[in-house]
């Protein structure tokens, strides 16, 4: 136990530049590491994300959200390029109107970790008895069983959907939850059968991309976003035109990385 804690390095960083710096010079040494077949770093722990990268973000402050997709990207490539175990801490706020506990990063971040636990303390913490509760929100193999499947009435989402039968039991309203949730716009559509034309392309457009598993093949990178590089390219940034991220991304971006124009608006497009 004594020699595996002095292996453990630890690294102070204040701002998030620093900490790119760290994190770009670890994965610097990591892929030396690999070219040699001698790697010891197994894993990297950052805490926490919320302390550098929420001073930037909210207001005027237009360079945050990109700066914190540069993070994730370089969490990205130790993870999926390097093989390093990756743990990343975002602290618990509570929500100003509801109260509710809820990520300190919120949506902004919730589409870069693939694996996600909440951890809560029960009332009395530190008293003798009290519970500690780890809760497995999201997970590339959490399996959708029975219960969780879709149920109508609630708010609706695009994984719930098990098949392309699903979807014609969705009413309009759930119809356009799934759409406007997966930032697909609807307008122009006045019938039924337009929104589930434009919610079955989605829902393959999903599949395929589940489909394709693991690694990406060289030949795919380039179709992949720039930004998460998780997900294929499916929005067009106006009013340049560039077509360089995903919808995600694209509706997060101030302007585009290409040639750095204002970004008016970011549209999803389907593929043919």
């Amino acid at each position: 136990m004594a020699g595996a804690l002095q292996r453990i390095q630890v690294v102070r960083a204040f701002d998030i530049f620093q900490m790119l710096d760290v994190l770009q010079d670890l994965r610097g040494a990591v892929a030396q590491q690999v070219s040699d077949s001698s790697g010891t770093v197994k894993v990297v722990i950052v805490d926490s994300v919320t302390a550098v990268v929420s001073p930037l973000l909210g207001g005027q402050q237009r360079e945050g959200l990109a700066l914190m997709m540069q993070l994730a990207l370089e969490l990205k490539t130790l993870a999926r390029d390097l093989g390093v175990a990756v743990v990343v801490t975002n602290h618990m706020t509570r929500d100003w109107d509801s109260g509710k506990l809820k990520p300190a990063l919120g949506r902004s971040w919730s589409f870069v970790p693939s694996t996600r636990i909440v951890l809560a303390v029960s009332e009395g913490a530190g008293a003798p008895g009290s519970e500690r509760i780890a809760c497995l929100t999201k997970s590339p193999r959490l399996s959708v069983d029975s219960e969780d499947s879709f149920v109508p009435g609630r708010r609706a989402s695009l994984s719930d959907l098990t098949d392309l039968e699903d979807i014609e039991g969705l009413n309009v309203r759930q119809l356009k939850e799934i759409l406007a949730r997966n930032f697909v716009n609807y307008k122009g559509c006045c019938e039924k059968w337009e929104l589930m034309e434009r919610v079955t392309r989605l829902y393959k457009d999903q599949k395929g991309l589940q489909h394709l598993g693991g690694a990406v093949p060289p030949s795919q990178e380039e179709n992949l976003c720039r930004i998460c590089m998780d997900s294929p390219i499916d929005c067009v940034l106006l009013e340049c035109g560039h077509m360089v991220t995903c919808t995600k991304c694209g509706k997060r971006m101030n302007e585009c990385p290409i040639c750095r124009q204002y970004v008016i608006r970011a549209v999803h497009v389907f593929r043919s």
